[in-house]
């Protein structure tokens, strides 16, 4: 069957050399990242709206809290304090500067900078798997995985890209290029915690197996002492 220029298109985008995938891999890119705070001035960022407070959130955003992202821009630092100063533009119309760490100014800017590379490549981003937190009353904050499985191109100039997700329940969202690369590094950061628990839970029983065999071995040395003692006397 002959393919489409879309088909093409799409085929070309997945076969792209995953060096060069921004999208992908993200903690240890950010473990790697060295830029000096002076160099991240003047680039546009979002950050998790939870972060600026989650009361205030909630009460501003509702259930859509847990994704929502604030839009920013890094616009001066401070490297004695190594803190980037950020200009964010609230949802409720308020600006405000506010301090962060140098670290996670590095992180933002790589997300922003991931965010160009999922629009240079739309299809490229089809299969992926994301990850998003929602609140649904006594399941607050849980996290969800989910996949790409469509792009939705603009259609006029008012319009913005959008990609297509379904998660593991069936349910469907649309993302935009912000959400969608922050889904990105939801997922991995969501990996990585469930590492860590999986890690802690077995040391764990690694642990209570070690007391549990020492307990055994001190018990039947005792009960051969014992028996030694008898066969002695």
């Amino acid at each position: 069957m002959e393919q489409g220029p879309l088909e093409e298109m799409i085929r070309a985008e997945a076969n792209d050399e995953i060096e060069e995938d921004l999208t992908q891999r993200f903690l240890e890119r950010i473990r790697k990242e060295k830029r000096s705070v002076t160099e991240l001035i003047g680039h546009e960022i979002r950050e998790e709206a939870l972060r600026f407070g989650s009361s205030w959130a909630r009460q501003l955003l509702g259930v859509r809290a847990e994704n929502a992202l604030v839009r920013g821009e890094i616009v001066r630092s401070d490297e004695i304090k190594q803190e980037a100063i950020g200009r964010w533009s609230f949802p409720d119309g308020e600006a405000e500067d506010l301090e962060m760490s140098v670290e996670r100014a590095r992180t933002l800017v790589l997300i922003s900078e991931a965010v160009q590379y999922a629009v240079d490549r739309p299809y490229a981003q089809l299969g992926r798997v994301v990850a998003r937190t929602f609140d649904f009353g006594l399941e607050s904050g849980k996290t969800y995985t989910g996949q790409v499985i469509s792009y939705l191109p603009p259609e006029d100039d008012d319009d913005v890209p959008l990609w297509r997700i379904r998660h593991v329940d069936g349910d469907e969202e649309d993302l935009d290029k912000y959400e969608l690369v922050h889904a990105y590094y939801k997922l991995e950061q969501f990996q990585e915690t469930r590492s860590r628990a999986r890690r802690r839970e077995f040391r764990g029983t690694e642990n209570d197996g070690r007391r549990r065999r020492r307990k055994r071995s001190k018990k039947n040395s005792s009960k051969r002492w014992r028996k030694y003692k008898k066969c002695s006397s």
